[in-house]
């Protein structure tokens, strides 16, 4: 889908409802209240907001662009609030995948929304890998995990009509600060799909 710029009425209000202004109040009024999901993990704020950048400028270097559907297949995590802010953000479409639906209605989801690039948790990857050949439109798939090394490995990937998808791994697309746990980079890196072969690369910010 091609990019279309909205061309702006007269009359519409100044400062737009859009979802990003959500985040104007508690990072200007409380930056260092901290989001927790479940043990796992614990971010301020701040961190949301640098994180939902990162994934932002991660989904652009692997070719995500405005116009385009991003599916995403996880829990109710940190990684989900993320994604919530940042496809929208950058002008995708956020299609939440219902994970308890079966293969073939999860395959049907995916098509029927055109998603190109599944955020997928790496517990349901194998579900993923096995309707693959009825989802046409997916380009690649970026595998996400609350553990540092998701459990994809990097291996050719069909798709429909034996079409080849790139299959992406992100865990860490920061180098770790002081102070990081080590999960505080979510988004890493990657099998990316060439002509010959998968091979892997690294999406820095």
């Amino acid at each position: 889908m091609s990019e279309q710029k909205i061309v702006i009425t007269p009359s519409a209000y100044a400062y737009p409802l859009l979802i990003k202004q959500l985040l104007h109040t508690p990072i200007t009024q409380s930056p260092r209240q901290e989001i927790v999901y479940r043990d796992v993990k614990r971010l301020t704020y701040a961190d949301l907001r640098d994180r939902i950048s990162r994934l932002g400028s991660a989904l652009v270097k692997i070719g995500v662009r405005p116009g385009d559907t991003v599916g995403v297949l996880d829990w109710d995590s940190n990684r989900f609030l993320e994604a919530f802010f940042a496809n929208p953000m950058m002008g995708v479409v956020l299609q939440t995948v219902t994970v308890r639906l079966s293969p073939e209605q999860v395959a049907y989801t995916i098509d029927h929304a055109g998603s190109s690039t599944p955020l997928v948790n790496d517990e349901f990857v194998d579900l993923v890998h096995s309707i693959l050949p009825k989802l046409p439109e997916v380009r690649q798939l970026v595998a996400i995990s609350d553990s540092k090394a998701p459990a994809t490995g990097c291996r050719r990937i069909r798709g429909a009509s034996g079409r080849r998808v790139a299959g992406f791994s992100l865990s860490r697309l920061r180098r770790n600060r002081p102070g990081d746990d080590v999960q505080s980079g979510t988004w890493l890196s990657a099998c990316r799909s060439t002509r010959r072969r998968l091979r892997d690369r690294r999406i820095a910010q």
